[in-house]
């Protein structure tokens, strides 16, 4: 065999490499435009934002198909793809370019503040409300951040976990004076160094699997993951640290110990819990002794579980307000909820009266079978340690996108699973869900139904074009750019 044989996959990959490199200075010079756009939720602004985001979007997906290459031996996949350097150089950059944003998109991230000041200052968070007598001289020593609030009238629905680091941030930030404001750097630091370090667990997974890297680049080529995390500073990101730790786990097939990573993101946000279920059942399709894992397994998932949550529940009104007030904020309002919004269409079809009144039990009790099937139905004895991550994801979406109200930010746990799966209808869905902003790019603001339901709709497309339930969706080896439009 010639030499010249040798050396035609590195001369047809070789022509490549400029257009990456060019392709990734203008993708992440784009985050520079989001720094420059004014914080005000106004509609012209929000236009703006909206038309800003399509477009780097787009430079994110060029970049993402000129990393798609087809020979495992070519030079873009080995001094890119799995080259860890330029891969820390893009979240860098993009980080530090979205990090002095004020958050404007949502009013999320005051009330992270206002329930670590109040923790920190000693008062329990799920008892009092904003707004209640109780707090008046908190109130008058923190009115510039009382005005920022939103649901005023409720008590916090954030689980303990993020209740501390709220409170961290809160005393980390009282060092750099008395404003609220040190507190957000703080919190914004604690949620870059969370999701850098699930990157990395993740990393490590794939490279334990011997899988490529490639859905890892995709979650960085999506402009959503550094808005939503760093940006806008939702406490989603903050998953991102205990999530990775459980793909990192799961590879070294360490199955009880990663129950405690599951209850360590349980306590940041309640859903995550439901990934105990098909985490168990590993166990039992692969023959394993299952009832000594099953008691080790819950014993760290019961004791794990008191340890965080009871500290703040010690006082005998605090969980009642809290499910009330969690019931309450998650069935009352609808947003994006593509399930929903077809579940009441179809209804509306039919002629149904009063559909309103029970389409949230029937939503609730869709969700709930939907996850016992996935948990204890589709999990196969086929020895391949990394379809459990395939399990985890499709559980944890259900949890997550079979809802009344799915904001932009949830996607952000949801993304860092899928690198080790590689699902493009879910990839398509959160990218299209950053256009449910348009609520706001309209005066007065509304929801832009039609809108929301054509991003559901093409995302079922590439669900429907998929094959996860016959055998999952597992990045292949050899990668091609045209495989990326076939799920």
């Amino acid at each position: 065999m010639s030499i010249s044989t040798f050396q035609q996959p590195i001369a047809s990959t070789a022509r490549h490499i400029p257009a990456v490199l060019v392709c990734l200075c203008v993708y992440c010079g784009g985050f520079g435009v989001y720094s420059a756009l004014q914080p005000l939720r106004v509609a012209a602004n929000v236009q703006i934002f909206l038309a800003a985001q399509v477009l780097h979007s787009i430079m994110g997906f060029v970049l993402l198909l000129l990393l798609w290459q087809k020979r495992s031996e070519s030079l873009v996949q080995k001094y890119f793809v799995q080259s860890g350097f330029w891969f820390a150089l893009l979240f860098v950059i993009s980080r530090a370019f979205v990090f002095p944003i004020q958050p404007w998109l949502s009013d999320d991230v005051w009330r992270y503040l206002w329930d670590g000041e109040l923790l920190a200052s000693g008062i329990n968070p799920y008892i009092y409300p904003p707004s209640s007598v109780e707090l008046t001289a908190f109130r008058s020593s923190h009115t510039d951040l009382y005005v920022l609030l939103d649901y005023r009238n409720y008590s916090t629905i954030y689980p303990p976990l993020a209740q501390y680091a709220f409170a961290f941030c809160a005393r980390i930030g009282a060092v750099f004076g008395e404003s609220f404001w040190g507190a957000l750097w703080v919190w914004k630091s604690v949620l870059v160094l969370s999701e850098a370090a699930g990157l990395w667990l993740v990393w490590k997974a794939l490279q334990a699997w011997k899988q490529s890297a490639i859905w890892l680049w995709a979650y960085l080529c999506l402009p959503l993951t550094a808005l939503e995390s760093c940006g806008q500073a939702h406490v989603d990101g903050l998953l991102l640290a205990p999530l990775g730790w459980l793909v990192f786990l799961l590879a070294r097939r360490k199955y009880v110990l990663a129950t405690l990573p599951i209850v360590l993101a349980g306590a940041i946000k309640i859903l995550p819990i439901v990934l105990v279920l098909p985490l168990v059942r590993l166990d039992t399709v692969r023959g394993g002794k299952r009832l000594p894992k099953y008691v080790l397994m819950m014993f760290c998932v019961v004791v794990g579980s008191l340890v965080l949550w009871l500290p703040l529940f010690f006082h005998p009104k605090a969980w009642e307000i809290y499910r009330y007030h969690a019931v309450f904020t998650t069935t009352a309002f609808q947003f994006n909820g593509g399930v929903y919004y077809a579940l009441c269409y179809c209804c509306e079809a039919f002629r149904i009266e009063n559909f309103w009144l029970f389409t949230p039990s029937v939503l609730a009790w869709m969700r709930l079978v939907t996850i016992l099937s996935i948990g204890l139905l589709l999990l196969r004895n086929d020895n391949n340690d990394s379809r459990i991550v395939h399990i985890l994801l499709a559980t944890f979406s259900a949890a997550l996108l079979i809802a009344a109200k799915v904001h932009t930010w949830y996607f952000l746990p949801l993304l860092l699973l899928n690198s080790a799966v590689g699902w493009k209808w879910l990839y398509v869905l959160a990218s299209g869900s950053m256009l449910s902003y348009a609520f706001y790019a309209v005066s007065p603001s509304g929801e832009q139904y039609w809108l929301e339901m054509a991003v559901w709709g093409l995302a079922l497309c590439f669900f429907v074009c998929g094959d996860w339930l016959k055998k999952g969706i597992v990045l292949p080896k050899n990668l091609s750019t045209h495989r990326f439009f076939v799920c």
